[in-house]
């Protein structure tokens, strides 16, 4: 799976998160797919914000119910780490509960905006490709080429092929032997 918001998209979400530091804001990605084409904030109502975030239930659910009426999906959330790496918690991970959902956190550490992606699921943590770029990333930008067994061999033999015709090809453009006189 990968990620795609836009940079007004993103910058939304730096925004927000440089509001609220040095506490922890959080939200909700709408959109379809990976594509993310809402940013909406919730209200962090966790007891220690400056560490932690709880979604306000009423704000999560006006964000999910609203989903619906506009034909959009949950793609997944975001949350700030304002003096920590973009990089999920203890915390983070043990109260995910949305294995299918992206989540998106944000580091304000060091004064520099960082955002990274990831899926959560019970004992796992898996990166997902971001990417922020006002066009829509194809559908193969976040796969890794691959060739099946076939391909790499037609590959070898194309390369084969190639490096022979290059030495006869050489070979003819020589210039004929000297002629020795015989004795």
């Amino acid at each position: 799976m990968r990620v795609w918001l836009t940079p007004d998209s993103a910058q939304h979400i730096v925004d927000h998160a440089q509001a609220e530091s040095p506490r922890e804001c959080c939200g909700v990605l709408a959109g379809r797919g990976g594509d993310v084409r809402e940013v909406i904030p919730v209200e962090n109502i966790s007891p220690t914000p400056q560490t932690a975030f709880v979604m306000s239930p009423a704000g999560l659910a006006r964000a999910l119910i609203g989903l619906g009426r506009r034909d959009l999906e949950l793609v997944g959330f975001y949350h700030s780490h304002p003096q920590t790496p973009p990089i999920p918690s203890g915390r983070d991970v043990a109260e995910s509960h949305y294995p299918a959902a992206a989540q998106l956190i944000i580091s304000l550490k060091d004064g520099s905006p960082a955002l990274a992606a990831w899926r959560l699921t019970p004992g796992e943590v898996e990166r997902l490709d971001l990417f922020i770029q006002s066009t829509r990333p194809s559908d193969t930008d976040s796969e890794p080429l691959s060739l099946s067994g076939f391909q790499r061999v037609m590959v070898i033999v194309g390369g084969l092929t190639a490096a022979i015709i290059v030495i006869i090809t050489a070979l003819s453009l020589l210039p004929p032997a000297p002629q020795l006189p015989l004795p």
